[in-house]
């Protein structure tokens, strides 16, 4: 492949030199001519009729009979994958907690310093 591009390269510079010059030009056609008159006598032609499939064999190989296609991979959400916690589990959350219990009076629901009896014995 690396010959054909070589050899189209020059050529393209070969007609930009005599592009101006129509002697040159005639003279570069004629010798075309003449080189594809030699090489179509001594060399096959390639047909131009062969078949897409026929083509495609030929470069790549035999197809293949059966295309096997998988699903694609499941894609991870973005995110910090903290779940989402409910009502109703937040509720049992906290259900679950202990209660606080007062060291003072031994009542449920409240502390030391939120007592309501320490706090009437400081008023007396």
């Amino acid at each position: 492949m690396k010959s054909v591009h070589r050899m189209m390269r020059e050529f393209h510079t070969l007609i930009s030199i005599v592009e101006n010059d129509a002697e040159g030009m005639t003279e570069l056609l004629n010798m075309i001519r003449q080189r594809k008159d030699t090489y179509s006598t001594t060399k096959k032609t390639v047909s131009n009729t062969d078949s897409s499939e026929s083509r495609f064999e030929r470069f790549v190989g035999k197809a293949p009979t059966e295309i096997r296609i998988n699903p694609p991979k499941q894609a991870q959400t973005k995110g910090c994958r903290k779940r989402h916690i409910g009502a109703k589990e937040e509720a049992m959350e906290k259900a679950k907690k202990q209660v606080r219990e007062c060291t003072k009076c031994g009542q449920k629901g409240h502390n030391i310093r939120t007592c309501k009896e320490l706090s009437k014995n400081k008023t007396e």
